[in-house]
């Protein structure tokens, strides 16, 4: 067996292509330094409006709150681009404060929409998914509630835009 194979328990043989971490890449960060917010190579498109409009938010808590959420967003896809799921199917997220001080942050594309809002109120922040087409017609919300793991409710949603096609 090569070194870019694995043996399931079916006996089938996975071929994957190994990726390598550049370290020398500005703003790429390896671990789970929350507060370091280190985002998506400079070349990403995918957040760079989200997270220049969350870092224009005026309430320190949404604007925590939100930045925490877009971080784990991103190490989510850094998780999905370092296992060769192709980021160009995933539309670019967009951000909007809304007047009440709330922050929305939404992908969308003709068969899916998916969005986080972050609420003055913690506990009224919310998720939710409506797909149509060939994803079928799934219509889900939840909270972002302190118990929730959201890297993986980040990762299940992001998974939505990789099976569209």
């Amino acid at each position: 067996m090569k070194q870019s194979e694995q043996i399931t328990d079916s006996k089938q043989v996975l071929s994957f292509v190994p990726k390598r971490i550049d370290s020398s890449i500005n703003n790429q960060t390896m671990g789970n330094d929350i507060h370091g917010y280190s985002w998506l190579h400079p070349s990403s498109s995918l957040m760079v409006d989200t997270i220049s409009t969350a870092r224009d938010i005026e309430d320190p808590n949404i604007k925590d709150e939100a930045l925490k959420l877009l971080h784990n967003i991103q190490n989510t896809l850094k998780f999905l681009d370092f296992h060769s799921c192709d980021l160009n199917l995933i539309p670019p997220m967009h951000a909007h404060n809304n007047e009440d001080g709330t922050f929305i942050t939404e992908l969308v594309s003709k068969n899916y929409r998916i969005g986080f809002n972050i609420e003055k109120e913690n506990i009224e922040s919310s998720w939710y998914l409506v797909t149509k087409g060939n994803l079928g017609e799934i219509d889900a919300s939840g909270y972002l509630a302190p118990n929730i793991n959201q890297n993986k409710l980040i990762l299940w949603l992001l998974l939505f835009p990789l099976m569209e096609y």
